[in-house]
């Protein structure tokens, strides 16, 4: 038996017409958007009608009650956080039982008025329109961090005196920036502002003013552009220091040079002659703009020249004006026209011409359409995106621009679209979609104008800067697929809003006074959140997100750190969907917080082992070795931060840097053999554009019908780079590479360890598993560590009767597993059942299903999985030389009862089990648990027929026949199914159902 999430009632949809069955569980992000943003249809551009925002509303209220009850079992009892607990003033288990319902009824009553009252705002429904908008913004993952921070907030209600909470507002007031650099405000300072489209001499006229200068700096939004201006700084023999995040070139032999870095690590304690800080509409970004602020308000410049789109002038010169600077505007045009071209390339490369660039949005992407566009046209394609090594980036670049080689063609980033002079004649769009970190997404109108904008670019330029008096061609702009091209063509041709706000962060000078005025254990995460809630600000700045800050200080929260070094970690460049690096992570505070030896083979999470092993040769494991080593290549650049800021700690610069070349040059080298599918990058871009849809249905569908309120800043700018600017190795990684990642073994004591084979336990009769949970993301991690393909995955069902629902599982369906209760009602009907079936006794490849009878206690959730996989369509899904593929090869053989027996003794299989067993969102039950909800799985056989498959029974099930063209989501596999189940236990909640079909990443 196994355990499912937290389930919702079942049918929470009537609407004037037959009730559906709706199965509504606790879920994870990409489903929750299936299940809020499908219940209606329309026009995005639209709000709902208000009977469905009410209804929408009260699916949205189930999963808050849900997460809800999982924040409390996540924060733990009283007796076993007692410390935190305190903290917040809790004295015992009976007080906090006491909060927690009165906190579920503080959460009724925002519900209540928001459904009743149709009071949604922040200013008269706080609480509701805080839980929203982390939903609509970070899906589940931002709403169980904001029913976290609202409980803890709850508990505080009257924790402080009056005096103390005075002192907090205060402290909050971060209303006037410009104050927290006092020494920039004694200067009289200078700004030009620079701005005009893509290819018009804003960026080289401001660099020419620097050039100029005694001393200078070049602050770019990324690494390759610093790396850039160096490189161009030191060909001419002028000094300059190269400093980003993770490294630093000092200049020998010189007391003055210039400095060329990424807007994080602006020098703000030098003065200089000159200032550069390019792309300066990024101010208003909602991730990075505080960076731009602070090097716009704090850099020590008498001449601060600014570069970036028009739209950025009235809030530059609303500042300017606020500040006392004087503000000079330089308004560009063009060097040549832009067109939008009116047909795409129909998906065929063969419609390429010389000197087209092709943009993606991953280095996967990028490293496929490359060799599919070699493969398809029979010329060489240079390739390049801003991890590059550098000399490499540059050779590729000089490469693609020199008219006499056989390099015709581009694939690029969209780091394109941040001034890399590159000889584009086109630019096409390979998708108008894009992975944000969170979800897929279109591109917006600024980042589809300044990325198409480099067509054209560098010879048009070079040509007008000489004097060339002919005319300019035009850069055209195009998409791979008709789809993207309707949105490429209207933004192209639209102007992007005037930007409104700048985007700041809480210097951590503030955040250490404000921390000081908590309780000593009080977590750091509350106190920023609660910086957050308290913050007054002036109309022309905006907070940036808070989201990664407010991760990373839960997990370095058990480590003695001072409140400073805290700080310090809070912007450590981290990929936190990367399990192993939030171990590394946690490793490295660790040290920090113990003044250990920070060496870097001292570090036993590092997985230095994958440098000494080759490249796989079987293509189920080849995505597993491509994670470790991007994977190791980021934990390296983490270590390589920190060594910066703790010197006398982390003390293997050198060693990471080598660690580091080497990790590149293994990832370049595996990219550059991956293959082309022409219908496979087809199924993803297409996916790309659903799962797109979904998103802005999710926000149309919680929004009322006349509530335009602006729920967050928007982000602007290219890109949504980590620090100081990298792509992502896959769209959407965590889905793409996690389930090919193996769970590291703890080190804890009195725990379950993870990786660890917890099958057989000793002492015990019998083999008993840890209960899997029903959660699409756990059942496909095992299932694609075991070998399936990636090509599919497991789906949240959200009702079996409702075809707008249906409508979004892949289709077709190759397996149904419906988790239920075991009740007297099951119970009773199946005795019945099983006294009239003879044993089974099948086997061989004559079987038309291959079924496995259960012995292993708590193994349902897996024996359904092996159902699903080994069974149908799914089973040529299996790949060469992997564990399920023995498995099944070993099975298939054998009578029920030897199968069982293989099951029991096949450790390969328990450990796969173990590793991801204790993930998800609800806390893993003991292995000897009785845990009261069961799987079945439903799948069509070999003859055709609907087979029920449950490794309690005597044997498999048949249900029925099945048409080709029949699905096991068909109305009639329902029918004789699932929907039986669902009738006879009407009165029992308890239902979870997913499904095994294509992936959508």
């Amino acid at each position: 038996m196994s355990l499912p999430l937290y389930p919702a009632p079942a049918d929470l949809c009537p609407v004037l017409q037959k009730p559906s069955i709706n199965i509504i569980r606790h879920v994870n992000p990409k489903d929750v958007r299936t299940s809020l943003q499908q219940v209606t249809a329309g026009p995005a551009v639209s709000r709902q009608p208000k009977f469905v925002v009410k209804r929408n509303y009260q699916l949205f209220r189930n999963l808050v009650e849900s997460r809800y009850n999982n924040v409390v079992e996540s924060m733990g009892s009283w007796a076993h956080n007692q410390d935190e607990w305190r903290s917040f003033g809790v004295t015992g288990q009976s007080q906090l039982d006491r909060e927690i319902a009165l906190f579920r009824t503080v959460l009724t009553k925002a519900f209540d008025l928001a459904m009743d009252s149709a009071k949604t705002s922040r200013q008269d429904n706080p609480l509701f329109w805080n839980l929203r908008n982390a939903f609509i913004r970070l899906d589940t993952v931002g709403l169980a961090r904001e029913l976290k921070y609202a409980f803890q907030t709850f508990l505080m209600r009257s924790r402080f005196p009056k005096a103390v909470n005075e002192l907090h507002v205060a402290l909050a007031d971060l209303r006037f920036p410009p104050e927290w650099f006092p020494a920039t405000r004694t200067m009289q300072r200078t700004i030009h502002l620079h701005v005009g489209p893509t290819n018009s001499g804003k960026t080289y006229n401001a660099l020419k003013a620097l050039e100029n200068a005694r001393t200078g700096v070049y602050a770019g939004p990324l690494r390759l552009l610093a790396h850039e201006t160096w490189s161009r700084f030191t060909a001419k023999g002028k000094p300059c220091a190269l400093v980003t995040g993770e490294e630093m070139r000092i200049p020998p032999d010189s007391d003055l040079w210039f400095h060329s870095c990424t807007v994080e690590m602006t020098p703000l304690n030098v003065k200089v002659d000159v200032a550069v800080i390019d792309e300066i509409q990024m101010i208003a970004n909602d991730e990075r703009g505080w960076a731009w602020t602070q090097a716009f308000l704090g850099v020590q410049a008498k001449e601060v020249h600014l570069c970036g789109e028009d739209r950025v002038v009235p809030l530059i010169e609303d500042l300017c004006a606020r500040i006392g600077d004087k503000c000079v505007v330089h308004r560009y045009q063009r060097l040549n026209p832009l067109e939008s071209m009116k047909e795409s390339l129909k998906g065929d490369f063969s419609n390429l011409r010389k000197g087209d660039a092709v943009v993606a949005f991953s280095k996967v992407s990028l490293h496929q359409l490359k060799a599919g566009i070699e493969q398809a046209t029979g010329r060489r394609c240079a390739i390049v995106y801003g991890s590059l090594p550098p000399e490499t980036r540059a050779k590729q670049a000089a490469l693609f621009n020199d008219p006499n080689n056989d390099y015709d063609y581009l694939v690029a980033s969209d780091a394109i679209g941040m001034g890399l002079n590159l000889e584009v004649k086109r630019v096409i769009f390979e998708s108008s979609y894009k992975f944000d970190g969170i979800g897929f997404r279109q591109l917006s109108v600024p980042e589809i104008k300044q990325i198409g904008g480099r067509a054209g670019r560098f010879r048009t330029a070079a040509q007008e800067m000489s004097g060339d008096t002919s005319k300019p061609l035009p850069g055209l702009v195009t998409s791979l697929e008709d789809e993207d091209l309707g949105l490429v063509s209207q933004s192209l041709a639209k102007e992007a809003p005037p930007l409104l706000s700048a985007g700041i962060m809480p210097p951590s000078s503030v955040i250490e006074r404000f921390a000081s005025y908590f309780p000593p254990r009080t977590p750091i995460s509350f106190v920023l959140a609660r910086l957050r809630e308290m913050s007054r600000l002036s109309p022309q700045f905006h907070l940036c997100d808070f989201s990664t800050a407010l991760d990373i200080a839960e997990i370095i929260k058990p480590f003695d750190l001072s409140i400073s070094d805290r700080c310090v970690f809070l912007n450590v460049p981290v990929n936190l969907r990367d399990h192993k690096q939030v171990l590394s992570l946690q490793a490295f505070a660790q040290c920090v917080a113990e003044l250990g030896s920070g060496h870097l083979l001292d570090f036993d999470i590092i997985d230095l082992d994958v440098l000494d092993e080759l490249r796989p040769q079987t293509r189920a494991e080849q995505p597993h070795y491509l994670h470790r080593l991007e994977s190791l290549h980021q934990t390296i650049t983490t270590y390589l931060w920190l060594s910066y800021r703790y010197q006398g700690v982390f003390q293997s610069q050198a060693l990471a840097f080598k660690v580091k070349s080497i990790v590149e040059g293994r990832i370049a080298d595996h990219l550059e053999q991956l293959n082309f599918v022409p219908a496979q990058q087809q199924q993803r871009r297409q996916r790309m554009r659903k799962m797109a849809a979904m998103v802005e249905e999710k926000e149309r569908s919680l929004l009322g019908p006349e509530e335009e309120e602006l729920l967050t800043p928007h982000d602007e700018g290219v890109g949504q780079w980590n620090q100081e600017g990298d792509e992502p190795l896959f769209e959407g990684e965590v889905d793409d590479v996690a389930a090919a990642v193996t769970v590291p073994k703890g080190k804890g004591k009195g725990k379950r360890e993870k990786g660890t084979t917890v099958g057989v336990q000793a002492g015990l009769e019998a083999p008993a598993f840890i209960p899997l949970e029903a959660n699409p993301d756990v059942l496909t991690t095992l299932l694609h560590q075991l070998g399936l393909s990636p090509a599919l995955a497991i789906h949240d069902v959200y009702s079996l009767t409702d075809p707008s629902l249906l409508s979004f599982i892949p289709r077709p369906a190759l397996a149904l597993l419906l988790v239920f209760p075991v009740s007297a009602a099951y119970e009773s009907p199946r005795l019945a059942e099983d006294a009239l079936q003879p044993a089974y006794a099948g086997k061989g490849d004559r079987e038309p299903v291959v079924w496995y009878r259960q012995t292993i206690r708590n193994a349902c959730g897996l024996i359904g999985l092996l159902h699903a996989a080994s069974n149908g369509e799914a089973r040529g899904f299996v790949g060469e030389g992997t564990e399920l593929e023995r498995l099944i090869a070993a099975a298939v053989p054998l009578g029920p009862e030897e199968r069982a027996r293989l099951l029991e003794r096949d450790e390969a299989l328990a450990r796969a089990h173990a590793g991801v067993a204790e993930r998800g969102d609800t806390t893993a039950p003991d292995a000897r648990d009785d845990v009261d909800l069961h799987y079945v799985c439903f799948v069509k056989g070999k003859d055709g027929g609907l087979w029920e498959m449950d490794g309690r029974r005597k044997g498999p099930l048949r249900r029925g026949d099945l048409e080709d063209g029949e699905d096991v989501l068909s109305d009639k596999a329902l029918a004789l199914g699932p929907l039986k189940f669902l009738e006879r236990e009407a009165a029992d909640l308890r239902f979870s159902c997913v499904a095994l079909a294509g992936s959508l990443d």
